[in-house]
C-alpha cells in the first residue's frame, strides 16, 4: 500500500504523533489522501505502528517522547509545505472536511482555520458535555505558525488572521476519544502528570482538602447539568466521571509535587 496523495491539495502537509497506535493509525492515514506530504513522529512504539505507517510511504521518524510541544515542533520542522495540518492518530477527517481544507488553502480568507470535531466514547458520539462542536486550530499557513508555550494541551497560533469554519455536521474531524476504559485511564494518567509537572509547585488553584473535592465534584455536575451531558445518556455519565477523576488526579499530583519539594 502506498500513500494516497492524488488529491489537488498542492502544498499542504500533515504531521501525526504516534505511540502504539496500530488500532487507529490505518484509518487516520486513509483519510490523509489530500495531503502532499505526511510526517509521522513516533515515540518508540512497540506494536505494528511503524509497519503500518511505512506501508503508506510516509516520512516516519522515531523520537523518544519528551513532551507534546517538543514532539509537535519536531514534526513541523520536517514539513516544507506552504500549509500545515495536524491530526492525532485516533482522528480522521471526513470527505466533506477535505473539500473545506482545499477551499481554504486555495483562497485568501485567513491564515489559521478552526475546525469542529466530533468526539466518541465507546463508539458513542458525545453531542453535549461541552464536547461539541469542540473547535480545533488545525490548518495553518506555515510562515505564520506559533505554538503556545505549554507542554500539554498546546494549540497552534497564527501571527496572521484566524478563520472559523462554518458549522457543518459533516465537515468535521472524527475523534475516537475512548475505545476502552483501561486504555483511557492510562492516557488520563499520562496527561494529568504532564499538566501537574507544568504547574510545578505553583498550581493555579488552592490545594485544600475541601477544595480538591469540591473542584472535582464541580467538574462532574457541570458536565452533566450545565453542559447537558445527561442528554448523552450513560456515555455522558462516563464523561462526567472522567472529568471528575481527571480534575482529582491533577490536584492530587500537584499536592504530591508541593509536598516533595517541602521535604
Amino acid at each position: 500500500m502506498t500513500m494516497m496523495n492524488e488529491g489537488r491539495a498542492g502544498s499542504i502537509g500533515v504531521f501525526i504523533l504516534t505511540k502504539n497506535e496500530e488500532i487507529f493509525i490505518d484509518e487516520c492515514l486513509k483519510s490523509c489522501r489530500i495531503f502532499s506530504k505526511i510526517v509521522v513522529v513516533d515515540s518508540c512504539s512497540t506494536d505494528r505502528t511503524k509497519e503500518i505507517c511505512q506501508s503508506y510511504g510516509v516520512d516516519f521518524y522515531e523520537r523518544p517522547f519528551t513532551n507534546f510541544l517538543e514532539q509537535r515542533q519536531f514534526g513541523v520542522s520536517k514539513l516544507d509545505t506552504d500549509w500545515i495540518f495536524y491530526l492525532d492518530a485516533d482522528e480522521k477527517i471526513t470527505p466533506e472536511l477535505e473539500q473545506e481544507i482545499l477551499k481554504f488553502s486555495e483562497g485568501n480568507t485567513g491564515d489559521l482555520l478552526e475546525i469542529p470535531r466530533k468526539n466518541f466514547v465507546l463508539g458513542h458520539w458525545i453531542e453535549h458535555c461541552g464536547w461539541y462542536p469542540d473547535y480545533q486550530s488545525r490548518l495553518i499557513k506555515a510562515d505564520t505558525l506559533q505554538f503556545e508555550e505549554k507542554i500539554v494541551h498546546e494549540r497552534m497560533q497564527t501571527t496572521g488572521k484566524l478563520a472559523h469554519l462554518d458549522w457543518n455536521p459533516k465537515a468535521v474531524i472524527l475523534h475516537q476519544t475512548c475505545t476502552g476504559i483501561g486504555s483511557y485511564l492510562e492516557k488520563m494518567n499520562h496527561y494529568t502528570q504532564l499538566e501537574a509537572d507544568s504547574y510545578g509547585a505553583n498550581p493555579p488553584f488552592k490545594l485544600t482538602r475541601w477544595g480538591v473535592f469540591s473542584r472535582s465534584f464541580g467538574m462532574f455536575t457541570q458536565t452533566l447539568f450545565h453542559f447537558k451531558g445527561i442528554r448523552d445518556g450513560f456515555p455522558g455519565f462516563i464523561v462526567a466521571c472522567f472529568n471528575f477523576i481527571t480534575s482529582m488526579m491533577v490536584m492530587i499530583k500537584c499536592w504530591e509535587i508541593q509536598n516533595s519539594k517541602k521535604g
